[in-house]
């Protein structure tokens, strides 16, 4: 339980209860100090210890060697920018990634999960606050931090200026706590999205790449996504599924190049431009070679 504090202060007036509200979602408090003791240095974000178990709890075939291989892909990130890693560590996280490991059948390619989206209860959840990280010149220290299998996959910030808003308002408590439920609204995300547009795990991670790229378009009133980008990657989760059903087609160059050629007539033909038509079909190659089921 995290600890409480009386008075009109930040602590009371706002990580309490953004605390509370995480605990009462089942996330369990761990304190800083505690967290500190399990990061080999300050400058450390994920939390490797917590993240190789919940690699071995959730893919409980993989070997020692792939545990610290799966640690290694969200924590050592080769990238030219910071939006590429960001990408890069999003796609893992989000679609898994692919391992070679002989599970009794020869050496195949796996996907490997990091999280069970399926059974969110087989996640480790936890919270903390002011939770120091070095930088490269001082410290950030957020108010409050959501690790999800050892992963800072939140942090929130900024409760001072809601704790001014609330007193220049004089916000009541209903609307305290419409402050509080909206704060869990945007923590839980954007998970019925997919269900909503029908689109299945990969057709989803498409139009996410087809949003990035497509100029925007006007929308209909009241709806959530691009009709547009929902069809083609929808076009597109169809063009390439007789490619990703042959066996070890993640070795084989030829597979690979008929299965650009066809994405790119599909993102042509939906209005793509040009000069993303290339990145963009290598791009959706590279997220079905993680997203290995559909």
């Amino acid at each position: 339980m995290a600890p409480k504090t009386a008075g009109w202060d930040e602590l009371h007036l706002a990580e309490n209860p953004a605390v509370e509200l995480l605990e009462s979602l089942g996330y369990a408090y761990v304190s800083p100090e505690d967290l500190d003791g399990e990061r080999a240095s300050l400058k450390e974000t994920i939390l490797t210890g917590r993240l190789a178990a919940a690699l071995k709890r959730l893919n409980p075939w993989l070997s020692a060697t792939n545990v610290a291989n799966a640690v290694k892909a969200v924590t050592q990130v080769p990238a030219a920018s910071l939006a590429e890693a960001n990408r890069e560590i999003y796609t893992s996280l989000t679609y898994g990634i692919a391992l070679e490991q002989d599970r009794g059948d020869g050496r195949k390619s796996h996907t490997v999960r990091f999280l069970d989206f399926d059974r969110p209860d087989r996640n480790e959840w936890i919270v903390t606050r002011q939770c120091r990280v070095l930088g490269s010149k001082k410290h950030v220290i957020p108010d409050v931090v959501v690790f999800v299998n050892g992963l800072p996959l939140a942090v929130i910030e900024r409760l001072e200026e809601i704790i001014e808003q609330r007193r220049q308002q004089r916000l009541d408590a209903a609307e305290q706590l419409k402050l509080l439920n909206d704060l869990r609204e945007d923590l839980q995300g954007e998970q019925s999205r997919a269900e909503t547009m029908e689109l299945d795990a990969r057709g989803f991670a498409i139009y996410g790449l087809l949003e990035k790229q497509r100029p925007p378009r006007v929308r209909d009133a009241g709806a959530t996504y691009d009709a547009a980008n929902r069809d083609l990657a929808s076009l597109i989760d169809e063009a390439v599924t007789p490619f990703t059903d042959l066996v070890d087609w993640e070795q084989k160059d030829d597979v690979q190049r008929q299965m650009r050629s066809r994405i790119k007539r599909q993102l042509r033909a939906g209005g793509i431009e040009d000069d993303a038509v290339e990145s963009l079909a290598t791009d959706i190659v590279d997220l079905a070679k993680v997203r290995t089921d559909r």
